[in-house]
C-alpha cells in the first residue's frame, strides 16, 4: 500500500499485534531504520544502543528527517510526542518486527550466502524475479543478525519474493539468521577461504555455510555449487537434514545449470547456458566469467519457481555491474582514454584469480594491474597471496602496482625484466605514480580487499580526468 510518495509497510494495528502494546491509531510506517541519517519520510527510526553510540541520541533528527514514529527504551527520555512509542527493549522489538513481518508474509523467501558473489547474485535476482512480481531484496549488505532483522522487518506485505543476503564471521551465525529467514530456497554461491581468519579451516567454512539449510521449508529447495570441492560435503549435508530438492551450478562441470561456452567478443560477451538440458545462447556486456555464473545461479533459481526461463534472460540486460564490483568504467584526459575494472570492494584468494583470469581473456595490448592485500585470512595470510603469482604472471600485463604488505611478500617472484613492479604501503603513496603512468589505451585492474581503500585510487583518477561509465 502507498500514500503519496510513501509505501505503507506497517499499520497501527500491525505494530499493535508485532509489539504487544497500545499504538496510536493514525500511526502508519515506511521501512525499520537505525541510522537516522537514513530516515526517508513515514519510515520508522528505532533507537538502538551499541558499543559507544546510542540511538537515543538521534530520535529528534530522525524525526525531523520525516520518521512517522519513533522506537525507544530509555524510560528517562523527555517526550510528549504521539509519535515516539516506549517499549521495554527496543532490540527485542525489533526481533518482534522482524518475525511478525516473516510469519505473516506469503512471499517466497531465497536465502543467500557464499564466500563471494552473494551481493552481486541478489541484486541480479532481484532484477530478474521483479518481471514476475514485487521483489524485496535486502538492502545494502545488511548482512549479519542486525541487518538480517532490519530487512525483514521493512518488507511490504504485497511481495511475492524475497531475496535475502546472509553473511558470517563465525560459526552458528548463518543457523541463527536461517532461522529467523526460513528460506524456501537455499543458495551457497562459493566456498573458499574468505574470512579464514575467523574460522580454523575451508572445512570449517564450508560446515557454518551449509547452516543455512537447517532454516528452509518444508519441501524447500538448495543450490550449490557442483565445481566447489566442498559440493559432496554440501550435498551429503543437505540429504541428513532431509532435503530432497538438491540443485547444482556450475562454469565447467556437468549441472542443473551451466555455462556451456563463454567468448568474450569485442566489448559483449556470447554466453551459452545449459539449464536442465535446454540451451540458451544469450549476448550480454562485458562481464567476467565469475560474474556470468552469478547468472546461472539466477537463472536455475527462475526455473525452480516456475519462472519463464525467456523473460529472465530479458531482464539479463537491466542488470548493472556496480563500480567497485567490476564495472569497467572508461576514463578519459586529454587526449589519453583508458579503461579501468574497479573491483576493490572486497577480495580473497578466489576472487583475486577470478579477477587475473578475468584480465587474462580480455585481449589487450596494454594491461596493468593494481593489487592490494587481501584481508581476513588468518595463519595462511602470506601462502595465499603466494598462490596468485602464477595468475599474475599469465594475464598479460606489462605493469603491477602492489600495495599493502602482504602483497609486498610476492614482488620477489614476479619476473621484473617482464613486468614493471613497484611496491606502496598504502592506496595514497600509490596514487600519483599511478596517474603518472596512465597511458593511451591502457586496461587498467583495480582489486583488492575493501578496508585497502583501493577506491581512492579510481576517486582520484574521476576528480582529474572525465569518467564515463559503461
Amino acid at each position: 500500500m502507498t500514500t503519496g510518495n510513501m509505501q505503507i509497510i506497517w499499520t497501527s494495528e500491525q505494530l499493535k499485534q508485532a509489539l504487544g502494546t497500545h499504538v496510536d491509531p493514525r500511526i502508519r510506517g515506511g521501512e525499520i531504520q537505525f541510522n537516522s541519517q537514513h530516515v526517508k519520510k513515514g519510515d520508522i527510526f528505532i533507537a538502538l544502543k551499541g558499543g559507544s553510540s546510542d540511538g537515543h541520541d538521534y530520535v529528534q533528527d530522525a524525526l525531523k528527517n520525516g520518521a512517522s514514529l519513533a522506537i525507544i527504551s530509555d524510560q528517562s527520555f523527555q517526550f510528549q510526542n504521539n509519535n515516539i512509542l516506549l517499549v521495554p527493549d527496543s532490540l527485542l522489538a525489533l526481533e518482534k518486527l522482524a518475525a511478525f513481518k516473516r510469519a505473516n508474509s506469503k512471499a517466497k523467501f531465497i536465502g543467500v550466502t557464499g564466500s563471494v558473489g552473494k551481493t552481486s547474485t541478489k541484486e541480479a535476482l532481484k532484477v530478474i524475479l521483479s518481471a514476475f512480481g514485487k521483489t524485496f531484496a535486502s538492502r545494502g549488505n545488511f548482512n549479519n543478525n542486525l541487518g538480517i532483522m532490519l530487512n525483514l522487518a521493512s518488507m511490504p506485505d504485497d511481495a511475492k519474493y524475497a531475496i535475502i543476503e546472509m553473511g558470517m564471521n563465525h560459526s552458528g551465525e548463518i543457523r541463527e539468521l536461517a532461522h529467523k529467514v526460513k528460506p524456501d530456497i537455499a543458495i551457497i554461491t562459493s566456498i573458499s577461504e574468505g574470512h579464514l581468519e575467523f574460522f580454523s579451516s575451508v572445512a570449517e567454512i564450508a560446515s557454518s555455510k551449509a547452516e543455512i539449510f537447517e532454516g528452509l521449508s518444508p519441501n524447500g529447495s538448495v543450490i550449490i555449487p557442483a565445481d566447489n570441492q566442498y559440493y559432496s560435503f554440501l550435498k551429503k549435508h543437505a540429504k541428513v537434514l532431509g532435503i530432497n530438492n538438491i540443485y547444482s551450478f556450475a562454469a565447467n562441470t556437468l549441472a542443473d545449470a551451466m555455462i556451456n561456452s563463454y567468448k568474450i567478443i569485442d566489448d559483449r560477451v556470447e554466453v551459452y547456458y545449459l539449464i536442465k538440458q535446454n540451451s540458451v545462447k544469450v549476448n550480454l556486456p562485458l562481464i567476467a566469467q565469475h560474474q556470468a555464473l552469478n547468472l546461472t545461479i539466477c537463472l536455475l533459481t527462475a526455473e525452480i519457481l516456475g519462472c519463464d526461463s525467456m523473460t529472465a534472460i530479458l531482464q539479463f540486460e537491466k542488470i548493472k555491474i556496480e563500480i567497485g564490483r567490476g564495472k569497467i568504467i572508461e576514463i578519459v584526459k586529454g587526449n589519453k582514454k583508458f579503461k579501468v575494472i574497479s573491483d576493490y570492494y572486497n577480495a580473497n584468494p578466489e576472487s583475486m584469480k577470478a579477477s587475473l583470469v578475468y584480465l587474462k581473456s580480455i585481449t589487450h595490448s596494454n594491461k596493468t594491474a593494481v593489487l592490494g592485500d587481501m584481508l581476513e585470512l588468518g595463519a595462511n595470510t602470506l601462502a595465499l597471496h603466494a598462490s596468485i603469482v602464477s595468475y599474475i604472471k599469465t594475464c598479460g600485463i606489462k605493469k603491477l602496482f602492489l600495495i599493502g604488505p602482504n602483497m609486498a611478500t610476492i614482488a620477489n617472484w614476479i619476473d621484473q625484466k617482464a613486468i614493471e613492479v613497484k611496491i606502496y604501503d598504502n592506496a595514497e603513496q600509490s596514487i600519483n605514480d599511478i596517474e603518472n603512468s596512465v597511458t593511451d589505451d591502457e586496461l587498467i585492474l583495480i582489486k583488492a580487499s575493501k578496508s585497502m581503500n583501493l577506491d581512492k585510487i579510481v576517486a582520484c583518477l574521476d576528480n582529474s580526468f572525465k569518467i564515463i561509465s559503461k
